[in-house]
């Protein structure tokens, strides 16, 4: 009875919106229907528009007479909170102290978990307010009779389809946090299906009927799931066309330019699941006993994956600012302790080698990657890193025997493309 309940529920809270869209507009005639819904597009275009730029001014308003408190710290605004709650750590506390635009970064991708909520918010509040304005010209640009007193026909039947489609789209944006949402979770469930990040949470037994969701939720929440999938609303949704409408509207809320990198939260979701998926798989690879034709394919495999990884907006807004941070603090020996490479000279031209790096950004790291991986294609073509990956003592002189001056050349390019390797050159001569 309860599955039958959820699955109704969505299709009569449509219903209820389109009965009274009927009745308004054969209340209102076609015209005044017509005029109702052209003003209520234009207040969702506009608030589609402004949303993300009210939102990040409520993350960064005053907000002292609310008299905030977090971690026992007064805050003035949202992002002094999250200094706040990121300074329970001593670690992160210092980070984010050091970061502020990191910090402010994180703050704008948080806020686009909120926009649509905030749109929603902001189309009923102005819906209401805005109403008697609506109202006053409507009366004097649409009257009901011609300057003889004669009245003019209201066109009610239509007036009724055209308040049926306008129930529809207004019930369409009320629910559009809740189906959004709902359809993204359906999104990461049948990306997940069967997957090693799925079997995670199933004592390593991948399912192929079930996904993340359904292996968190466990059986009896699992049918949740399946009900708003399969329900009656969704269905009626989706062949209106409300449901690519809704989800358009839900995306573009929760994307936005962040720290000069395009962040979207429901492709860098769907994205890191995905990376996270292959990195679980790879840890089922036995690298002591692969072919050549098996190096290779993981090579591009692990191509593809540094490709995902950096594509990613969130980590290339975030870590464009950390990581010059971080590299500062590795060559000081702060982040990690450095490697004794037997000499001062060395181990002064290791940290002066870190420090020559600190303008590396974060897309110059996957181009490093990239360099590392061509120097593994080389290596592999060349029947030299199935020696190097099997277990067992290399046998160099074999190795040597494949070397010639063609491939020679090729690992020189590919080596004195990384800057890694071309900033410890500068400081370290012979």
């Amino acid at each position: 009875m309860i599955e039958l309940i959820i699955s109704l529920a969505l299709a009569a809270v449509l219903l209820l919106f389109v009965v009274f869209g009927l009745l308004w507009g054969l209340k209102r005639g076609l015209k005044k229907t017509l005029f109702r819904a052209a003003w209520l597009a234009v207040t969702a275009v506009l608030l589609f528009v402004f949303t993300p730029m009210i939102t990040r001014a409520v993350m960064n308003a005053d907000l002292s007479a609310l008299d905030l408190n977090v971690g026992g710290e007064q805050v003035t605004t949202l992002q002094e909170s999250v200094v706040s709650l990121l300074g329970q750590d001593a670690d992160l506390g210092q980070i984010a102290a050091d970061n502020p635009q990191a910090v402010s970064s994180l703050v704008q991708i948080a806020s686009l978990a909120v926009n649509v909520f905030v749109f929603v918010l902001l189309f009923w509040a102005l819906k209401i307010v805005l109403w008697p304005i609506w109202a006053i010209l409507s009366a004097i640009f649409i009257r009901k009779r011609t300057l003889s007193g004669e009245k003019k026909p209201q066109h009610r039947l239509w007036g009724m389809l055209a308040g049926a489609v306008l129930g529809l789209l207004v019930c369409m944006v009320t629910l559009t946090p809740l189906t959004g949402t709902a359809n993204f979770a359906l999104a990461v469930e049948d990306q997940t299906k069967g997957t090693a990040l799925a079997a995670q949470l199933a004592d390593g037994q991948a399912d192929p009927d079930k996904g993340l969701l359904l292996q968190a939720a466990g059986e009896e929440n699992a049918r949740y799931i399946e009900l708003y999938r399969d329900s009656v609303g969704r269905k009626i949704l989706r062949y209106t066309g409300m449901e690519a409408l809704s989800d358009w509207i839900y995306g573009g809320l929760s994307s936005n330019t962040v720290n000069g990198v395009r962040v979207s939260l429901t492709d860098e979701v769907l994205t890191a699941l995905s990376v996270a998926d292959r990195g679980f798989a790879l840890l089922d690879v036995d690298f002591e006993n692969l072919t050549k034709e098996q190096i290779s394919g993981l090579l591009s495999d692990l191509r593809g994956l540094n490709e995902d990884i950096f594509s990613i907006g969130v980590l290339s807004a975030v870590g464009n600012d950390l990581m010059p941070y971080f590299i500062a603090k590795a060559a000081d020996g702060e982040l990690f302790e450095l490697p004794d490479l037997g000499t001062p000279e060395l181990n002064a031209a290791l940290s002066d080698t870190l420090r020559g790096l600190e303008d590396l950004s974060f897309a110059d790291l996957k181009n490093e990657i990239d360099r590392v991986l061509d120097v593994g294609v080389l290596l592999n073509n060349e029947d030299i890193l199935p020696d190097l990956l099997a277990g067992g003592e290399p046998d160099f002189e074999a190795i040597a025997a494949k070397v010639d001056e063609d491939f020679a050349s090729s690992l020189a390019d590919a080596l004195f493309s990384m800057k890694s390797i071309t900033v410890a050159l500068s400081l370290i001569h012979i």
